[in-house]
């Protein structure tokens, strides 16, 4: 990796440096989550400010994920060639822009500019994160970590929702300072990690996993992690998950001003949901073991599926236990794919740049169609509870398969095949 030295993995360096390492990625991605979010808040002002339908507003929502699609993949390579410390940096200097530019949008085809923008950047950090997991902790430490970086962008999520509505639009009396000042706060994430990456001022991959892995499995591209029965599983369920979470992540605002919520109580609404599925990100994981995987996985897309298609049903303090169930539903079902590949044997750590890449570009797809898929449906049926049932659905299909992801005994299998081979 150019410019990165090697810090051996038992060393004083990285014992003291890996949780520095990992809470300064940390901030970048919540950075991300900050400006991806930005606009859900405000889809209300947007839409009235620039005169755009619900279709239109779907279309914008889902550009950067659509950007996200074609770059995710070379990401990955330019990860190593360049280095960590310098993708990650660019990483929050693109949303950064990304941010800015929004907020000078004059109508459609600005607005949809500025958010594509993002979808250059977004992969940086998105891809970069699991990268610098799978180098830097152990598998006994990698659940834990796993849990606490994928807090990072619903963390950032959930300040937008909180402090959109409730503080910052009402101060600024517009959105547009609003997006500005999270474009900002998120280009400042970026100065305080090249701060801890100079100091800790190492970087390896792990010898110690490198030779515990089979010779065949240590280089993969991305056609041959495509042949793998696990990766083709686990793209399946990043496809379903991210049209799932990001339908939800950029409509619930509006899906829950449909129910007659003014924009702040909604904003709450949604931003409780959120810090419900923080707190699940940082603890369900660290019980996603290879045994009880599949049962976690399928129990929580269908709590999804159940709190979703009820949302729309229900009203007053009635709601407040689905969005507990959305909440949890939406955070932990991402990480808990991502621990299936970052587990698998034929994968390792070496190779978690390429599968990472494969991962979040495959999870684009969904990311794109979401958006779309609610925009579209609530304008031909008139509201949101069509487009509710629809996602409901969804998650009942992602439950059904996740009861095809590999068990103990055949994640054995699997490996003991390919240290034969």
């Amino acid at each position: 990796m150019t410019g990165d030295a090697v810090v051996e993995p038992g060393s004083p360096a990285r014992a003291r440096g890996r949780w520095a390492m990992l809470a300064a990625v940390w901030g970048v991605y919540a950075g991300f989550g900050l400006v991806a979010g930005s606009l859900a808040p405000v889809v209300a002002d947007v839409q009235a400010d620039l005169g755009l339908s619900k279709s239109a507003m779907g279309l914008v929502l889902g550009a950067w994920q659509l950007v996200y699609l074609v770059s995710a993949v070379p990401t990955g390579a330019f990860i190593r060639r360049v280095g960590l410390r310098w993708s990650v940096a660019l990483s929050a200097v693109v949303v950064c822009a990304s941010g800015v530019l929004r907020a000078g949008a004059g109508g459609f085809g600005t607005l949809y500019a500025a958010v594509a923008l993002f979808g250059f950047g977004g992969p940086l950090i998105s891809i970069g994160a699991p990268q610098l997991i799978g180098e830097w902790f152990d598998v006994t430490e990698r659940r834990t970590a796993v849990g606490v970086y994928t807090t990072a962008p619903s963390v950032g999520m959930m300040f937008a929702m909180f402090t959109a509505n409730g503080v910052f639009v009402p101060m600024f009396g517009s959105w547009r300072p609003t997006l500005v000042l999270y474009g900002v706060i998120a280009g400042a994430t970026g100065l305080v990690w090249l701060s801890v990456s100079a100091t800790v001022g190492a970087w390896s991959r792990r010898p110690v996993d490198t030779a515990a892995a089979p010779a065949a499995v240590q280089a993969l591209g991305s056609r041959a992690l495509l042949r793998l029965p696990v990766v083709r599983l686990v793209l399946v369920l990043a496809v379903g998950s991210f049209l799932f979470s990001h339908a939800l992540g950029n409509w619930m605002v509006r899906m829950l001003q449909d129910g007659g919520r003014t924009a702040a109580t909604a904003g709450t609404l949604a931003a409780f949901t959120t810090a419900v599925g923080i707190a699940a990100t940082a603890v369900v994981p660290r019980f996603a073991t290879v045994e009880r995987r599949v049962a976690l996985l399928v129990g929580v897309y269908l709590l999804g599926a159940v709190a979703v298609a009820g949302m729309t049903f229900v009203s007053g303090s009635a709601v407040a236990g689905l969005l507990v169930g959305l909440g949890v539903a939406r955070a932990t079902s991402l990480p808990m794919a991502m621990l299936v590949l970052m587990d698998a044997p034929e994968v390792g750590p070496r190779n978690m740049a390429a599968a990472g890449g494969l991962y979040f570009t495959a999870g684009e797809v969904g990311g794109v169609l979401g958006p779309l898929l609610v925009g579209v449906v609530a304008d031909a049926s008139g509201g949101f509870r069509a487009p509710a049932l629809a996602l409901a659905a969804v998650a009942l299909a992602l439950a059904v398969v996740s009861l095809r992801v590999p068990r103990p005994d055949r994640v054995e299998g699997r490996a003991a095949a390919g240290a034969s081979g």
